[in-house]
């Protein structure tokens, strides 16, 4: 009975996705870097809203960080979001560019 029982545990805690665990982490952090990190992890899981999110509050707090655009002119694209994206393409190019 205890092996199936942490046979169990052990197959719950693989199983369940690491977006779960993104979760209260992005909560609790305001560090652009850890946002960012996060951003991509969501991104490589193809969770885009949870990756555009995680970009926009990212630059709220650091708006002149050209990594964070990158990416989530990336979401916006995979998502296919593609007024969002241009729109966000121009403001790059104003931002970075001009």
């Amino acid at each position: 009975m205890k092996k199936r029982v942490l046979l169990t545990a052990l197959l719950i805690t693989i199983c369940i996705p690491s977006a779960f665990a993104l979760n209260s982490q992005e909560l609790k952090t305001n560090n652009v870097n850890d946002l960012y990190e996060n951003a991509e992890k969501y991104f490589e899981n193809d969770k885009f809203s949870e990756t555009i999110k995680l970009c926009d509050r990212a630059i709220s707090l650091d708006p002149q960080n050209e990594k964070l655009y990158i990416l989530k002119i990336l979401a916006l694209y995979s998502a296919d979001k593609i007024n969002e994206r241009n729109k966000m393409v121009e403001k790059s190019l104003k931002l970075f560019i001009s």
